[in-house]
């Protein structure tokens, strides 16, 4: 079967697996085998020297099978020609409830809204309505060109300072399905802004990596932050000779 094909169900295993912390065998194991097949897919695309008949053929070759169409179209970068109209951005934004398809933030000046392709142009991802999402500049910026987050995922980046890189945030996110972590919430990038956050805090130990990022909503962030402002406080009142006014 063509690697494409199967991706399609390593990624909807993905999707509807809700990430778990600690890092499970489980998911670890749906990485594994989708990374497989994007690497099987990444080794089957030629250079841009061949020509249709040509790419044809080196793809059967690299993957042993015959292509499929859509196997195909991603060796075939396709040429930006199509300007947005505004009916066309208005009808997006309302798809999308006036939110980054992926974070949730609200899509105004301040989000510096960036227009998607969800199949990049360089693998051949088309021009069409149907391929476009409206990012913010954070997602847009640390999704780049590429199919699937676990094409660039720094599993084992460690930025300095308390915040994630923007490759860090776009891939926690989607990891995350753009939805909260928290079992049983319902929120998500079309009904909440959602927080990139440590699942073990820096201050108890936690370190600024990947796998211990996790994706909340502003209602569950806020009592996040707000636990970890009380736990400071106490840690602070049991110093000798220190007191809240």
């Amino acid at each position: 079967m063509d690697p494409l094909a199967k991706l399609q169900g390593r990624i909807s295993a993905l999707r509807d697996f809700r990430p778990q912390h600690p890092l499970s065998m489980r998911e670890a194991s749906l990485h594994g085998s989708t990374l497989f097949l994007l690497r099987s897919i990444w080794a089957s695309l030629p250079n841009s020297r061949l020509k249709d008949d040509e790419r044809i053929s080196f793809i059967a070759k690299a993957i042993g099978s015959s292509p499929s169409d859509a196997h195909i179209a991603l060796s075939s970068p396709s040429q930006r020609r199509t300007r947005l109209s505004l009916e066309d951005k208005l009808v997006l934004e309302a798809k999308q409830n006036y939110r980054c398809a992926l974070c949730g933030k609200l899509l105004d000046r301040n989000a510096e809204p960036h227009i998607d392709h969800v199949i990049p142009v360089a693998f051949g991802g088309a021009d069409e309505l149907i391929n476009f999402q409206l990012l913010c500049s954070q997602c847009n910026l640390g999704k780049s060109a590429s199919l699937h987050w676990l094409m660039i995922a720094p599993f084992f980046e460690e930025p300095v300072g308390n915040e994630p890189s923007t490759r860090m945030r776009y891939c926690t996110l989607q990891r995350h399905a753009g939805a909260c972590a928290v079992p049983g919430c319902t929120a998500s990038s079309k009904t909440d802004q959602l927080l990139v956050i440590q699942h073990i805090p820096i201050q108890a130990g936690g370190r600024n990596i990947l796998d211990n990022l996790t994706v909340l909503c502003e209602s569950h962030g806020a009592a996040h932050i707000n636990g970890l402002q009380a736990q400071a406080r106490q840690n602070m009142s049991r110093r000798p000779g220190f007191r809240f006014i």
